[in-house]
């Protein structure tokens, strides 16, 4: 199986990982106790071929968990670190703007073909 990846630049000084779920979606679904996404979020996630959308944006394996752990210093949004873009719900967000993902991540992904977008900062290019 193979995994789209879109490599993309951003002024903020942070990765964004763009899972096809909107700025909105990602700080509703932080502000919801416990965390947890809607069927609809779930239902059209970039990453939804490979299991739930709260373990592939939050979990111990998530894209931005290893980013965390491989860059300790950078800001990751989503990760289990930083759940959502929004500093007012997840503290410790430097910037309200999220990058959802683009075209490629929305034509070319699907239930069997995962992709996710990377919203990368100047010193990751």
């Amino acid at each position: 199986q193979a995994l789209l990846l879109s490599l993309h630049g951003t002024s903020h000084d942070r990765l964004e990982i763009g899972l096809e779920v909107s700025r909105r979606g990602l700080n509703s679904a932080a502000y919801r106790s416990p965390p947890s996404f809607s069927s609809k979020d779930e239902k059209y996630s970039s990453l939804r071929a490979l299991g739930s959308l709260s373990e592939m944006a939050w979990g111990n394996t998530s894209l931005g968990a290893l980013m965390s752990v491989a860059r300790p210093d950078l800001e990751v949004v989503p990760s289990p670190q930083l759940l959502c873009p929004n500093p007012t719900i997840c503290l410790g967000s430097s910037t309200t703007s999220y990058f959802r993902g683009g075209h490629n991540t929305k034509v070319n992904t699907d239930s069997t073909h995962p992709g996710v977008q990377f919203e990368m900062p100047k010193d990751m290019r």
